[in-house]
């Protein structure tokens, strides 16, 4: 779901849901400790507020075993973005045609949001908190887009066909 409202929010709006499907502390517990929880996207928060939000909002605390917390994506290659802040500077993009210094600050904001990662790690040695890297993903798909046009638009092609006869 997408939301215009602050992470604050919706934290507010999970914890809420929490309460409401807990008895108790155990009862919590028992009910999350298989869950998976995707914390973010955390877009312009700093560094200092995201550390400061997983305790407060006590995901852990309500028996979350698993946390994955998703990096940025290569955001100098949105559309709007692109658009934005676009350059007549050729120097200005990558061989994808990407803002370069935009994806320069993506990659500096998940080096830090993987340093508070690992001091959560040492500090719930008990909760699986790992990195989800988005912009590698992204990444991945810009190098591979060729190779992975050869698959998807002939079996869209096949089920079309297939549609008519």
């Amino acid at each position: 779901m997408v939301t215009s409202s602050s992470l604050n929010v919706q934290l507010d709006w999970m914890s809420t849901h929490f309460n409401a499907m807990c008895t108790t502390e155990r009862d919590c517990l028992e009910k999350l400790k298989n869950s998976l929880f995707m914390v973010g996207e955390i877009g312009g928060k700093s560094i200092d507020e995201v550390k400061s939000m997983v305790p407060e909002v006590q995901v852990i605390g309500y028996g979350a075993a698993r946390v994955v917390v998703p990096g940025n994506f290569p955001i100098g290659c949105f559309p709007i973005y692109l658009t934005a802040f676009q350059s007549n500077n050729p120097n200005d993009y990558d061989e994808h045609h990407c803002l370069k210094e935009l994806n320069s600050f993506s990659n500096y904001h998940n080096d830090k949001l993987q340093e508070v990662i690992q001091h959560l790690q040492r500090e719930y040695p008990n909760t699986v908190i790992v990195y989800g890297d988005y912009y590698q993903a992204f990444q991945w798909l810009f190098q591979n887009a060729a190779y992975l046009g050869e698959f998807i638009y002939p079996l869209r092609e096949k089920r079309r066909r297939a549609r008519l006869e």
